[in-house]
């Protein structure tokens, strides 16, 4: 039986269809290639400037750092004193600016004199940042901490610089138990709703907090409806501790 004559021609189709695929794969391959060499040079060109860019920088560091070198060995003599007059007059920043700038070009005990200046420096301008600035919970226990430091070794004032920043740690503790939209104690606010008649009708008025000897002191004001249906406003004391657990709830009367 003679075979259809269309036979032919549908084989040369299908052989052109898959030399015409993987032609079209090949291209594909090589534009994958090329695209991640475009890319590869990209970056290598990029990473060529940024060291460029760097070892710049650090020339330019080492020429201004024999600039500052060759000024503060010409100028000691009046340089030190200015210093000692920018802590006196309360201009701290400036100072230790300026020791940090010239203190690396001193050795010795001349060193040890700029460090202790510069320790000084800092020791008043945190003193002058708590006592002036506005400052969160958090910023104080950075103060505080760095305070630590800088005074002197075992002394009254490292204590109470300790005793602050735990002060301060404390109240972030408390502080993170109350809400930030609403500011109610969340712990405290369950307790009270399950004391209220109807815990639905309840809505938050108030809350303050004390930290005492006795406690964390939670007194929140609230609204809700009594038995009668009544809206009334209530005020109840609760203790909590450091991890806000209720340890005790009563109402406030009056």
């Amino acid at each position: 039986m003679n075979a259809p004559q269309g036979a032919p021609r549908a084989i040369l189709s299908v052989v052109g269809g898959v030399l015409g695929f993987f032609a079209f794969m090949f291209l594909i391959a090589e534009g994958s290639l090329y695209y991640d060499q475009l890319q590869v040079e990209r970056q290598n060109a990029e990473r060529a400037q940024q060291e460029a860019q760097r070892a710049e920088q650090e020339a330019q560091r080492i020429e201004a750092t024999a600039r500052d070198r060759e000024h503060y060995l010409a100028n000691k003599a009046t340089l030190v004193p200015q210093i000692e007059r920018l802590v006196k007059d309360g201009k701290y920043t400036q100072a230790m600016a300026a020791l940090d700038r010239y203190a690396p070009f001193e050795t010795g005990l001349e060193q040890q004199k700029l460090l202790a200046l510069r320790r000084e420096a800092e020791l008043q301008y945190q003193r002058h940042r708590f006592a002036s600035e506005e400052l969160t919970n958090e910023q104080k226990v950075a103060l505080f901490d760095r305070l630590a430091v800088l005074e002197p070794a075992d002394s009254k004032a490292q204590k109470v610089a300790l005793d602050m920043k735990r002060l301060f740690e404390r109240l972030i503790l408390i502080e993170k138990q109350l809400s930030t939209w609403t500011g109610s104690h969340h712990y405290v606010e369950q307790a009270v709703k399950r004391s209220m008649h109807n815990p639905k009708s309840y809505e938050h008025v108030h809350t303050t907090y004390a930290d005492t000897k006795d406690g964390i002191i939670i007194e929140t004001t609230f609204r809700g409806t009594n038995g009668f249906g009544a809206v009334v406003t209530n005020k109840m004391r609760a203790v909590v501790d450091i991890n806000g657990h209720v340890l005790s709830l009563r109402a406030v009367r009056g």
